[in-house]
């Protein structure tokens, strides 16, 4: 296996704008060895941004990948032909993940609100996470975090539906 990419950032405008993408290659080159992953091209890009109200910035993130030669990928013939490693039932292989994050801290930086939210565009599921930190000394802290998780069950976040959680989390460095 082996990986290409370059990368990019710069600022415009007072966004600080960032990119990478890459090439994974492997060595099925025509695409039909089921027992090998596919060639696929992988991506990133976003950028995030200061508020000129408290201390508040935003950012927004895609990550995403498309699996090459993904016409030759074929349901299993059981029992003589073995599960291709990226077969999908439902023939979809690309994947794309939207994130955007709002920050902020209050009170000498003692207090960080927070919300995280990511979007798989092809499952059409999501994930929201709304989190307070308490920074109690220099070196300890606490938070407290929600996950909500909706969408369809083969989706990346929509599988844990049903798994919606709070989280507290003490921290001493």
């Amino acid at each position: 296996k082996h990986l290409f990419g370059l990368e990019a950032a710069t600022v415009l405008a007072g966004f600080n704008l960032r990119a990478e993408a890459g090439y994974i290659m492997t060595e099925d080159f025509a695409g039909d060895d089921p027992l090998v992953h596919n060639h696929r091209i992988e991506y990133i890009g976003g950028f995030d941004k200061n508020i000129p109200l408290s201390n508040l910035n935003f950012q927004f993130q895609t990550v995403g990948s498309s699996i090459l030669h993904s016409d030759n990928i074929k349901a299993p013939q059981p029992p003589t032909e073995p599960l291709d490693n990226e077969y999908s039932e439902d023939g979809d292989y690309t994947r794309t993940t939207l994130t955007v994050r709002l920050s902020d801290s209050w009170a000498d930086e003692t207090v960080h609100p927070e919300i995280r939210a990511s979007y798989n565009v092809e499952k059409q599921d999501y994930m929201i996470v709304p989190e307070l930190e308490f920074v109690l000394k220099d070196n300890a802290s606490i938070s407290l975090a929600g996950y909500i998780f909706e969408g369809d069950a083969s989706g990346e976040f929509g599988q844990y539906d049903d798994n919606d959680m709070l989280e507290i989390a003490c921290s001493y460095r």
